[in-house]
């Protein structure tokens, strides 16, 4: 990190408790108005974060832009997701909250929650992260959104810097051919932007096989098989929080040996098939159950 840097991440740890309070995003977080004729969604898959999940209403809340935030409870205990309504309930009826008691796993409550959404267009946001506008702003800086693309941060901020990748379009090939000591946590990030439809067509077929979190880069080369797309956009960060509850520092073991199989099959330039992949990946037992709606009644 430069010293600039630095310097402002400095500044930025200081204010981030005025900032991501629930109190200062509720009352004085910026409005965006929606000067085009396109809206998208956001949707949030949750586990266990109840307290603290308005961190990640951050710049979205008020976005007009954003014409919903969907929010899908993986099976939390009772209490968590207690707290979960209570802390969403302060704010604004544009948040739609679902439920399952059942814990189906982190690919299908992605896939999940995505087909939850009334929108054509999505940002995937994990519940421990925040968006800045500036990653908004670049999505509808792009004339057209192309349905075979999926459009990716380009700074996981502070930590994953994708930026040399900027405006670079990568297939199947490239994403095989890319640096893993350097664009490993690239290839793994997920946080993206992309059309509904074809995201569900090209994973759902693929939702029951266990990943744990690396779900991304199984998602990537699930998508990018099918001749599919990832676009990494110009200025496009979001706060990429490192934490003792991540999934991924808690179940480190079994995502290193799934990502490795993964990053082996790209480097065969093996593409994916479902019986193929079979044989390679534990397949879970389908337990595709339906949320249910919550109600939330704004204070």
């Amino acid at each position: 990190m430069r010293l600039l840097e630095r310097i402002q991440y400095k500044i930025f740890q200081a204010l981030n408790p005025l900032l991501f309070s629930s109190f200062y995003i509720k009352n004085f977080d910026s409005t965006y108005e929606n000067n085009s004729d396109r809206s998208i969604s956001v949707a949030i898959p949750h586990y266990e974060r109840g307290k603290k999940i308005h961190v990640t209403l951050k710049n979205i809340l008020k976005d007009k832009r954003i014409k919903e935030i969907v929010i899908l409870d993986d099976g939390s205990s009772q209490e968590e997701f207690q707290s979960l309504v209570d802390n969403l309930s302060r704010f604004s009826e544009k948040i739609k909250l679902f439920r399952r008691e059942e814990n189906i796993g982190i690919l299908r409550t992605k896939i999940q929650v995505v087909s939850l959404c009334t929108n054509e267009w999505v940002i995937l946001l994990d519940s421990d992260n925040s968006i800045f506008s500036q990653y908004i702003n670049a999505i509808f800086k792009l004339p057209n959104w192309n349905e075979n693309t999926i459009y990716c941060p380009s700074f996981a901020y502070p930590n994953f810097d994708f930026r040399a990748l900027s405006g670079e379009i990568i297939d199947f090939q490239k994403f095989s051919n890319l640096n893993v000591q350097r664009f490993g946590a690239f290839m793994n990030d997920g946080n993206y932007f992309f059309n509904k439809i074809n995201f569900l067509n090209a994973l759902l077929p693929y939702r029951d096989f266990k990943v744990l979190a690396a779900d991304v880069i199984f998602a990537n080369y699930v998508w990018l098989s099918q001749d599919n797309k990832l676009e990494v956009l110009h200025n496009a960060p979001y706060f990429h929080r490192v934490h003792p509850g991540s999934v991924w520092l808690n179940t480190m073991n079994g995502n290193i040996k799934h990502a490795e199989l993964v990053g082996d099959l790209l480097s065969k330039g093996i593409k994916a098939d479902k019986d193929y992949l079979s044989k390679i990946f534990e397949v879970l037992p389908n337990a595709w159950v339906e949320p249910i709606p919550i109600p939330l009644h704004s204070a």
